[in-house]
């Protein structure tokens, strides 16, 4: 048997990616170790996301998380949070071109560590539970909004050669018990997706040659 070192990939994101309504495995990225680690056991999943996130807080702290774990594949699923608005739409804790700014800053930051890099869409919510999501705070998130911040996301991972995983066509509104966070069935959709994408480009990286 020939020990293979170590590939480590690091998921920065909000509380989806963080796993938050999974009350079974964790979310999608616990289930996606959980599978990747059957194909490979020298495989180092880490989940590196806090909710709340937006794509601004995460650069505040993307480049010290990183660099101590020197990720070979970096996961970003961010950006959700930027596109919620207070009471009116043109309030964003983001904007559309803060938002493009940042995540082209955040994928500059991983290219100092590693070229595999890969960019989750976002999903969708049910609007009747999040017009607002939080009312004493009046924070609303609306599929036409989330879908501005979707395009900008796909536009500028293609625009680098990135590879951009959608996730807009997976969810049902039973996979949203809050019409935000996602449930287990629906953090078992995305894993298998994510691993789909993962293993197709890159098949050397993920497989144990024994």
């Amino acid at each position: 048997m020939v020990k293979l070192p170590f590939v480590r990939i690091n998921v920065f994101g909000d509380s989806i990616a963080w796993g938050k309504g999974d009350l079974v495995r964790g979310g999608w990225v616990n289930r996606l170790k959980i599978e990747l680690y059957r194909l490979n056991r020298f495989l180092e999943v880490t989940n590196v996301s806090v909710g709340g996130d937006t794509t601004k807080t995460l650069l505040e702290r993307f480049e010290f998380e990183a660099r101590q774990r020197e990720p070979h594949i970096v996961i970003f699923a961010i950006g959700i949070n930027d596109s919620q608005f207070y009471r009116d739409p043109d309030n964003h804790p983001v904007s559309l071109e803060e938002y493009r700014s940042n995540i082209k800053d955040l994928i500059s930051a991983a290219r100092g560590l590693t070229d595999k890099i890969l960019m989750i869409g976002l999903s969708r919510v049910d609007e009747r539970k999040t017009r607002p999501i939080y009312e004493i705070t009046n924070t609303h998130y609306t599929n036409e909004e989330i879908e501005k911040y979707d395009e900008v996301l796909k536009n500028t991972a293609e625009e680098i050669g990135l590879v951009y995983i959608p996730v807009s066509d997976l969810l049902e509104i039973d996979d949203l018990p809050d019409g935000l966070h996602v449930a287990g069935s629906g953090h078992e959709k995305i894993a298998k997706r994510v691993k789909q994408v993962l293993l197709a480009s890159y098949p050397d990286l993920l497989y144990t040659d024994v």
